[in-house]
């Protein structure tokens, strides 16, 4: 059964405005651990960082949540498996709320064109 669907529309230029203005202290705000390292190596920072935004406020909306307590964008994450699939990731506390929800299933598809990146999340509750 679907518990949640959300989905997100980012500029990217206006995402890249963010992040020449705030830099380090954007990328610590809405970046994993893991998502850092491979911003380090991604040839357009602009784009990356839109597509993962959009994943996270994807996912939140599809939550029903928002961005709230120990809801942070920093707390979800996204990469990729062998074959290009997007998979989510996420703390400990966002963990306990899909159990406690019964989410047993987590679907994100991201894309991007020119100008905008988009997500959506579909959680499935058994």
């Amino acid at each position: 059964m679907i518990y949640g669907i959300g989905v997100d529309l980012v500029s990217i230029s206006r995402v890249g405005k963010i992040y020449k203005t705030f830099g380090e202290n954007f990328i610590n705000k809405i970046l994993t651990i893991q998502e850092k390292d491979d911003f380090s190596k991604n040839l357009d920072p602009k784009k990356f960082l839109a597509k993962k935004f959009a994943a996270k406020e994807a996912f939140v909306k599809s939550l029903g949540k928002g961005f709230q307590k120990n809801i942070f964008p920093s707390n979800i994450g996204t990469h990729s498996n062998e074959f290009g699939k997007p998979i989510l990731h996420y703390s400990k506390f966002i963990k306990e709320i899909l159990e406690r929800e019964s989410i047993s299933m987590l679907n994100v598809s991201i894309s991007d064109e020119k100008e905008y990146a988009i997500a959506m999340v579909t959680l499935e509750s058994y």
